[in-house]
């Protein structure tokens, strides 16, 4: 009984040796996670006639789609950069930055969803001066309304440990209505 015994404990001693030289592969990190997206809000924006400023700033937002199958989740760190011009007159642009950071807050996104972030913007010009103004005589605004075309693009980061993506170019288009009750 007792060589019974030995006989076991030595033929899994050596089954654990021969087990131990097998390597596991090696692990490929991806490299795309997740992909920039943009969408628009609002299309009309109406104007306050006696303070010339608009009356909603969120227009349209940024999100951050997970590409990746498996769900990425970590404490909130956003940090969103764009660029915003207008098609025909491409010198008149806005650069927008957008900084959430709380430790305290987990952002989770699955696999082919989508984390929107809304992003304000004041519809001013990086010269201080609203579109409108900045694009006159061209555009005049009404109570009918005037259609003003935007660019934007720019980069993304969610997490601390997921570098910055870039965005695709998005088109759209806002509406900008001299509203007189206001």
């Amino acid at each position: 009984m007792r060589s019974w015994i030995f006989t076991l404990v030595t033929f899994t001693f050596c089954m654990s040796l021969l087990s131990c030289e097998e390597s596991l592969p090696t692990r490929n990190e991806p490299e795309n996670l997740i992909v920039g997206d943009f969408r628009l809000n609002s299309y009309r924006i109406n104007v306050c006639a006696s303070t010339s400023s608009p009356m909603i700033y969120k227009a349209f937002s940024v999100g951050i789609k997970n590409i990746f199958d498996e769900t990425l989740q970590n404490s909130m760190k956003i940090s969103v950069d764009l660029t915003l011009w207008t098609k025909y007159w491409p010198d008149v642009k806005r650069n927008i930055h957008f900084e959430e950071i709380n430790p305290n807050e987990i952002i989770t996104i699955d696999p082919g969803t989508t984390y929107w972030i809304d992003i304000e913007w004041d519809h001013k010009d990086d010269n201080g001066n609203y579109i409108w103004d900045a694009v006159r005589p061209a555009v005049n605004l009404s109570k009918w309304g005037n259609e003003i075309e935007f660019y934007v693009s720019g980069t993304i980061q969610v997490f601390s440990n997921v570098q910055s993506i870039p965005t695709e170019e998005f088109e759209f288009t806002l509406l900008y209505v001299l509203n007189e009750k206001c």
